[in-house]
């Protein structure tokens, strides 16, 4: 199956109000893509940090939403308000 990027940019990351410690990045202009609905399996990269496998949640009509772990976010060096 060939692989077609659909996200490729900066994105603010957030930190969800009632869950304290859940961070997700919202990506409002990504590709629509033939994939099971509402989710989609990816694999890429954040800042060089490499992604094997992960899940882009459909976030309705405003695009999808990928949770960042702890792990990657010491990695990347990232919190809440970065991009």
């Amino acid at each position: 199956m060939e692989q077609t990027p659909i996200i490729k940019g900066f994105y603010n990351l957030y930190k969800h109000e009632r869950h304290k410690g859940w961070f997700y990045v919202l990506i409002d202009d990504a590709k629509k893509v033939k994939g099971k609905y509402p989710k989609l399996k990816v694999k890429g990269s954040i800042e060089d940090y490499p992604i094997e496998s992960c899940i882009l949640a459909s976030y309705g009509h405003q695009g999808y939403v990928l949770a960042i772990r702890a792990e990657i976010r010491k990695k990347i060096r990232k919190d809440a308000g970065d991009k």
